[in-house]
């Protein structure tokens, strides 16, 4: 049973070798749309899953002491973070506890890595509060932040990110530079996001950053929100910044997502990707093509060439019609030679027929003997004497020669 039960312990474990260690400990490609955001960084977590360390340690305060519906954050904090060392403040540990140690918490070892501390808020939370340098606050109240960041100052806070949701807390923020400045002040580094209402219902939909002010952010999935704000708190970009997330809902937003996770992205690279400003760029150089290509269509503008390939379509072209010149003298001769072969065999045609008829002729003539031209000459000589010398009454024109006189016989 103990090998059985390692062997599953292990397997649940695979989640926790997707993520990437925090801060500085891994590196990534600066564009989102590489080649380099290869699936093999997982595989290459993955064998070396038995030796990661994990390191720093993070609280966790929901100012709502809603731990039913910002559980999500704990696993993924431990899970894709690698966080050493989680806390939770809440006014009841009992409660916090039936609602965060799920069977998923314990067999992925987050049972282990998470502490509570049951204060009323994290100003009288005292010496708990040591050893914690990140902060997140989830469903910000912006009346208590003010004391939250002091309290975060006392405890030698480093780093705080700070989650506004509407429906929760406050939904939005009065004045964002006040807020900015006091953090600023007390020396901590921080990310102010706010986003619209989170949700259960959507997973992995594209998202995009737009400004603080933003007057309203459609809803958002929750477990898509979280994941952006556990990897903020390890990105570089997202320091000192204040943004609003929200759902991608346009076809180029869409198609930014597509091409990254084609290309292999993981969804860390995704967020770095968000965060960085990478997405929204190629949002709109997709924006602008589909725009000038309906443009284009419509007959509104005219498309524009390359001189380099304006020269090698008009090289292309010179040889293509080359190529249909020859084909076409080539057709032409061709069909000139089959012209000739048919006037020849119908040549060849009437000269049997002409030699037919020249053969008929002769044939006949053999027939004949000859009859038809001596019947033409066989009038006087075949003509007949009787005797009388015919008109010739002296008979010196007769046909028989004069007889002797009689005296001379």
């Amino acid at each position: 049973m103990p090998a059985i039960a390692h062997a599953v312990h292990a397997l649940l474990l695979v989640p926790a070798a997707m993520g990437m260690t925090p801060m500085a400990q891994r590196t990534y490609t600066a564009s989102a749309m590489s080649r380099a955001f290869s699936p093999a960084v997982d595989k290459r977590a993955l064998a070396s899953m038995s030796t990661m360390q994990r390191t720093g340690n993070v609280l966790v305060l929901d100012s709502a002491d809603d731990y039913l519906s910002s559980r999500d954050i704990f696993q993924q904090l431990y899970s894709y973070g690698n966080w050493a060392k989680l806390a939770c403040v809440t006014a009841s540990e009992r409660q916090a506890k039936k609602l965060l140690l799920s069977r998923e918490a314990r067999y992925s070892g987050l049972i282990d890595a998470l502490q509570f501390i049951e204060a009323a808020d994290v100003g009288s939370a005292g010496d708990a509060l040591q050893g914690y340098d990140t902060w997140m606050v989830l469903n910000a109240d912006e009346s208590k932040l003010p004391a939250q960041i002091e309290a975060a100052k006392a405890a030698g806070v480093r780093r705080m990110l700070i989650c506004v949701s509407v429906g929760s807390g406050s939904s939005s923020l009065a004045d964002v530079a006040a807020l900015e400045e006091r953090l600023r002040a007390a020396g901590i580094v921080y990310t102010i996001i706010r986003t619209g209402e989170l949700s259960n219902d959507v997973v992995g939909q594209p998202m995009r950053i737009d400004t603080i002010d933003t007057p309203s952010c459609a809803e958002l999935s929750r477990s898509d929100a979280f994941r952006v704000c556990m990897e903020a708190l390890t990105i570089e970009a997202a320091e000192n910044k204040a943004f609003a997330l929200c759902p991608g809902d346009s076809d180029e937003t869409k198609s930014v997502f597509k091409e990254m996770r084609f290309a292999g992205a993981n969804r860390r690279q995704e967020v770095v990707a968000l965060i960085k400003g990478a997405v929204g760029m190629r949002q709109e150089e997709l924006a602008k093509a589909t725009a000038k290509a309906e443009a284009i269509k419509k007959g509104d503008v005219k498309p524009e060439v390359d001189p380099a390939v304006a020269k090698a379509k008009a090289e292309e072209d010179v040889q293509k019609a080359f190529e249909r010149a020859s084909e076409r003298a080539k057709r032409v001769a061709e069909e000139e030679k089959a012209k000739e072969a048919l006037l020849e065999e119908k040549r060849k045609e009437r000269q049997k027929t002409q030699d037919a008829i020249d053969a008929r002729i002769a044939e006949k003539k053999r027939e004949g003997g000859g009859g038809g031209d001596d019947d033409d000459d066989a009038g006087p000589k075949g003509k007949k004497d009787d005797g009388k010398g015919g008109d010739d009454k002296d008979g010196g024109d007769g046909s028989k020669p004069d007889e002797p006189p009689l005296a001379t016989l």
